[in-house]
């Protein structure tokens, strides 16, 4: 079946032939799983291997200089080397003219924003769970000097058989310019998730992907963002304006660890949140198995009990 067959959004109808052309007959664009200001995914089959992939097309329109191709490309190596169970694997890279897409498994599930919109708020051992998963996904990747910069539910996939989440778009947004108010006039995230250094501009480092996780943590309990605004300095002025309302109070299940490392991802300084995403992988680890975690300020010694169990699964 064409592309011109399929039923495609009228503004990625050219860009999936334009796909079809750059991959050849081996694969087969079949639909549209997604778009986005900058990028279109397709469900691509490739054909000899029998297997689905998802092929992230990102907008011609943004990829206007050598300098950002070179960039999408270093970036991409670099991503391609994460292996990590809860990082979605990056099989190839392409270039057709002026044509930049990543193809990655077609992963059968969703994503956990589209769990959130339908069902709302997760069970708490569910929440818990993806937290440690993503926390151990980003401190493989922090390890290895890679920064997501645009942690949120839509980056994170549920795999449907296992349960299990995969982190997706490792730094890829390093290559896109999206909201901003940098002195370039440009920051890479999406506002709800941004850190305040990101917003103001100033040096940001692995620190805003705990922030943005722990915004996301914190959506995954309540339903709801920590710090909301109809525009992205309404939501800046309101996270300068004091922390969220407590978990506990929005829901008296959430146990006190959960709720304590929430809080601690959403410290206004980077200094003063958990310095390492492995942190908060122990926190958790410490908080489920009857193990107490001992928060303090940046620059002290933590402590915390000898019952830490492994990380989970």
């Amino acid at each position: 079946m064409t592309t011109e067959e399929q039923n495609f959004p009228m503004d990625a109808r050219e860009l999936a032939d334009r796909l079809q052309r750059a991959l050849g007959d081996r694969f087969r664009v079949e639909r549209v799983l997604g778009t986005g200001g900058f990028a279109v995914v397709f469900r691509v089959s490739d054909l000899d291997l029998k297997r689905d992939l998802a092929v992230k097309v990102l907008n011609p329109d943004i990829i206007t200089s050598p300098k950002v191709r070179e960039r999408f490309q270093r970036e991409a190596e670099i991503i391609a080397r994460l292996s990590h169970p809860h990082i979605i694997p990056l099989h190839f890279v392409g270039r057709d003219q002026e044509l930049l897409y990543l193809a990655m498994p077609c992963v059968v599930g969703g994503s956990l924003a589209d769990r959130l919109e339908s069902a709302g708020p997760l069970p708490i051992n569910d929440a818990m769970r993806i937290v440690g998963e993503v926390a151990s996904a980003l401190a493989f990747a922090h390890k290895r000097g890679v920064v997501h910069r645009d942690v949120k539910p839509q980056n994170v996939l549920l795999d449907a058989e296992s349960g299990h989440c995969l982190v997706t778009d490792f730094g890829i947004a390093r290559a896109e310019n999206t909201t901003s108010l940098t002195s370039s006039g440009f920051i890479v995230g999406t506002p709800a998730y941004l850190s305040p250094e990101q917003f103001n501009g100033e040096h940001s480092d692995h620190r805003a992907d705990l922030y943005a996780l722990g915004v996301m943590a914190y959506e995954m309990v309540s339903g709801r963002l920590p710090f909301e605004g109809v525009t992205p300095s309404a939501i800046l002025v309101r996270r300068m304006e004091g922390p969220p309302v407590p978990l506990r109070s929005l829901r008296p299940d959430v146990p006190p660890s959960l709720d304590r490392i929430v809080a601690k991802c959403l410290e206004l300084r980077p200094a003063d949140r958990f310095q390492s995403a492995a942190d908060v992988v122990a926190t958790l680890d410490a908080g489920s198995n009857g193990g107490t975690e001992i928060l303090v300020p940046s620059g002290v010694s933590r402590a915390r009990t000898s019952r830490v169990g492994t990380r989970l699964p």
